[in-house]
């Protein structure tokens, strides 16, 4: 994996992370407080009707009457209003929209039994509702349990709609997100391309002369640009340097085996003198032996001088 690839995929997760964060504490906030809303107007509604006088206590159950249940206030027509008996049985049902009955557990019977108040989500017919029960106690007695429900129904939906959007617009960002820092980290790591580039080239042309082009910044790239062109400014250098004593290994070379060739030559020829037949006097013969000895130690010199400048050139002592 390239670290463009990582760069990008580091940038694109932080952003992720991020916005999911983010995301969950919004929709957290707004769940809570929208809950919060709602429970403080039904509560609200739900004391103002507990404060009218309850109806008489023999009015017959809503489903034995005929005529139809008194509308409640205004600000209460979108909510479910049920009156109970102390016993739990329904009284009167002053607004049931789309036949919804409102549970009464046997939790919240009890508390209002003893003069308590209950709130609770439930969920009826598929739909979730907010209850909040109170009791109507005249003169220290429960005479009526008043239920006050209102559907979450709009409330579940706007939450919906938020968590969609979070996620679609999250997910748009991410991939902007991806696009964007895939851009960013391919310029910011240019220069590092051109040096593989100009690596690439001086290994392939032995070209000691290209540097590194970089217009930006001084930053961690730019000084690296600067670091990569000083050490070719020195491998260049040091290219020259060595091709230079190449050169010179290469004329020496030259001049000994030039040097070396001369006595060996002599020495040949005085060889092939004393090996003619008919033999060469012995006059001649001590003169060529003569030569062969001079010459001898001709070479001898030279392999020394030579052997002495191989070991001064290893930083070796020099032995006589």
């Amino acid at each position: 994996m390239s670290i463009r690839l990582r760069l990008t995929l580091l940038y694109t997760a932080i952003l992720a992370l991020t916005l999911f964060a983010s995301g969950a504490l919004l929709y957290t906030y707004q769940a809570r407080e929208t809950l919060e809303i709602e429970k403080r107007a039904l509560i609200e509604g739900a004391e103002r009707m507990a404060r009218v006088p309850p109806g008489p206590p023999d009015r017959p159950p809503k489903e034995n009457t005929d005529s139809a249940p008194p509308e409640p206030p205004r600000e209460f027509a979108d909510r479910y209003m049920v009156r109970r008996g102390p016993d739990g049985e329904e009284i009167l049902d002053v607004r049931a929209p789309d036949d919804l009955i409102l549970p009464l557990g046997d939790e919240a019977l009890q508390a209002v039994q003893n003069g308590e108040t209950w709130l609770e989500v439930v969920t009826v017919e598929g739909e979730r509702v907010l209850i909040y029960t109170v009791p109507i106690v005249v003169e220290g007695q429960l005479v009526e349990i008043l239920q006050s429900g209102h559907s979450l129904a709009i409330r579940d939906a706007g939450l919906r709609s938020l968590g969609s959007g979070l996620l679609v617009g999250g997910l748009a960002a991410i991939l902007v997100a991806f696009g964007l820092g895939w851009v960013l980290a391919g310029m910011s790591l240019r220069p590092i391309h051109r040096l593989t580039q100009t690596a690439q080239a001086i290994g392939a042309e032995r070209d000691f002369s290209r540097r590194v082009e970089h217009t930006g910044p001084d930053d961690e790239v730019g000084r690296l640009a600067k670091t990569f062109n000083a050490m070719l400014a020195e491998l260049e250098a040091a290219y020259h340097q060595v091709e230079g004593a190449l050169e010179m290994q290469r004329r020496f070379v030259a001049d000994v085996s030039h040097e070396l060739r001369t006595p060996l030559t002599t020495l040949n020829g005085n060889v092939e003198l004393l090996r003619r037949e008919p033999p060469i006097s012995v006059g001649d013969r001590s003169e060529v032996l003569t030569d062969m000895a001079s010459e001898s130690k001709r070479l001898i010199r030279l392999v020394n001088d030579l052997l002495a400048l191989a070991r001064a050139d290893a930083r070796r002592p020099l032995q006589s």
